[in-house]
């Protein structure tokens, strides 16, 4: 994060069947604050050939790498639906409030079912303030 590469991070820090997000740990976030890093909360989703939501790309429980390759091979078609969400600014937050917001269901991914009350649906300072937050933070 210092020398300016991304990184990425899974931060419920496990795999589920997709259809409601965990509890995001804040650990997960601390090396974004120490770099003052921007933080690019994306979200990734599987569709069925049909458009709906489906569960082939999990890989939960007792499921092995080969039975998840498997599933997946047994899709004609798996459409993986990418959502950029706003960005996260760290300069002045905590990391418990970052995963905070990096969660929120309306910012993240609607409709999973994060169920920790009303949501913003995007970093809520004010313009002014994410520019002169960007001074000093990496992309």
């Amino acid at each position: 994060l210092r020398s300016r590469e991304p990184v990425g991070v899974f931060p419920e820090s496990t795999t589920t069947d997709g259809r409601r997000l965990l509890r995001f740990y804040p650990a997960m976030f601390q090396a974004a604050i120490d770099a003052r890093a921007m933080i690019q909360p994306v979200a990734l989703r599987y569709l069925a050939a049909d458009g709906r939501p489906t569960d082939a790309a999990a890989f939960i429980d007792e499921m092995t790498i080969a039975d998840s390759l498997r599933r997946l091979l047994a899709q004609p078609k798996l459409i993986v639906e990418v959502n950029f969400c706003p960005p996260l600014y760290s300069r002045g937050r905590s990391r418990r409030e970052l995963a905070e917001r990096a969660r929120r269901g309306d910012v993240i991914a609607p409709g999973l079912g994060a169920d920790d009350g009303p949501h913003a649906a995007r970093d809520a300072r004010p313009a002014e303030q994410h520019e002169d937050s960007r001074e000093g933070e990496h992309r």
